[in-house]
Formats: structure tokens, sequence, C-alpha cells
């Protein structure tokens, strides 16, 4: 039935997605930090390039800005019952 077929979309996107990095590079001064932050917008057109998938970036949580280089951590929520963390390895441009 076409829940079930969805559901199943929802856990192949997410069988993508966890355990991997999704890399964003952007501009970064001296110190590491970014010249401006990374917004949903960004992390979805990231995870598009990494999958070939656009997640609307509505549907991504950020805890608190991301203003640095490094390891950052962001949650996806495709569904009220699949959501996930995703790793960002945001590099220097």
């Amino acid at each position: 039935d076409a829940e079930r077929k969805a559901r199943e979309e929802l856990d192949r996107l997410k069988g993508m997605l966890v355990g991997t990095r999704v890399v964003i590079a952007a501009r970064a001064g001296d110190e590491g930090k970014l010249f401006g932050s990374i917004g949903n917008g960004d992390i979805s057109e990231a995870i598009k390039r990494f999958i070939g998938v656009e997640i609307d970036r509505k549907k991504i949580e950020i805890n608190e800005p991301i203003r640095s280089i490094g390891l950052h951590e962001v949650t996806v929520h495709l569904h009220q019952d699949v959501s996930f963390p995703v790793s960002l390895d945001v590099i220097p441009a």
C-alpha cells in the first residue's frame, strides 16, 4: 500500500544519511570562525549534493547556530516517526 511504500522511502533516505558526514564548505577566518553562519537552506543543499535527494529545509533542526569550522550535528525530521541525527563537517572554502 502507499503508506508502506512512503515509509520504506523514508527509511531508505535515513539509511543513506545515518552514520555519514555531509561536508559543507564555507568561508572562514583564521580562527575558524565563519563569515556568517550555516543555515537550514545550506544544509538542505549539501544533503542534496551528497545523496541526490532534496530534504525540505523546514525538516532540518539546528540546535544552535553553526558559526565555526568543524563537526556539528543537526536533526532531520522526515516524518513524525522518522527523525535522526546527521553529522556535518564544515570545512574552510
